[in-house]
């Protein structure tokens, strides 16, 4: 099985300046071919011709066949976690992992497309147990024409924003400051759940304004 990590959905800028932590969002199963395989698909095709029964009963054949080796996996995998979707007695909420296919959807019965997406409401160091053990585990899976991309996320640490955000404001408080190329001053706007809200007014502006976050105050207000 191909394994790829897949970090392009991450905020770089929040990890790097320790704002945030990589977190795992899912796993992503697909079909995968080589080459070769793609050469010898498109010369069938030339052969028969992309709308002809024999192509579509090739593609039909081969998307089962993909099937066959998810639902293996599948089937292992349900004996160790609690899958929402798949295993229908498991309640959402209470799960390890959720599922989710392209079956119905490709307008067949069969699927050749998985995503299992984790549990956000479950503590860090189960998430990471699950995580560990599901890599060892398609590692070892020798699946046919079968690819895993593993989807990562940006875990960010909220409070220490929001206390940067803060001595950011006291900094900025009452000077001329830019937002994307236009003038103005950070002001505070309220609170939302017991925290202090910031907003960038435009030069001159006495009532309308940008909502900031706290990432934008730190990181993208210029003196």
């Amino acid at each position: 099985m191909l394994i790829t990590h897949d970090y392009s959905y991450t905020d770089k800028n929040l990890i790097e300046n320790r704002y945030a932590v990589y977190g795992i969002h899912s796993f992503n199963f697909d079909r995968y071919f080589t080459e070769e395989e793609k050469e010898q698909n498109r010369q069938f095709a030339e052969q028969y011709g992309n709308m002809s029964q024999e192509w579509i009963e090739h593609c039909e054949w081969l998307g089962k066949e993909i099937c066959k080796y998810l639902e293996s996996m599948m089937e292992i995998l349900n004996k160790k976690y609690a899958i929402c979707q798949y295993n229908p007695q498991v309640k959402y909420g209470e799960h390890d992992l959720h599922f989710c296919s392209n079956r119905g959807w490709n307008g067949n019965e069969w699927y050749d497309h998985i995503h299992l997406c984790f549990n956000d409401k479950l503590d860090k160091d189960r998430n990471n147990q699950i995580l560990n053990e599901l890599l060892k585990f398609v590692d070892r899976m020798e699946l046919k024409n079968v690819t895993c991309r593993v989807q990562y996320k940006t875990v960010a640490d909220n409070e220490k924003l929001y206390t940067d955000a803060a001595k950011r404001y006291k900094d900025l408080e009452g000077k001329f400051v830019s937002l994307r190329g236009c003038v103005g001053k950070v002001k505070e706007v309220g609170e939302y759940n017991g925290k202090k809200q910031y907003g960038f007014f435009k030069k001159g502006a006495r009532k309308y304004y940008n909502p900031l976050s706290d990432t934008e105050l730190i990181f993208e207000i210029a003196v």
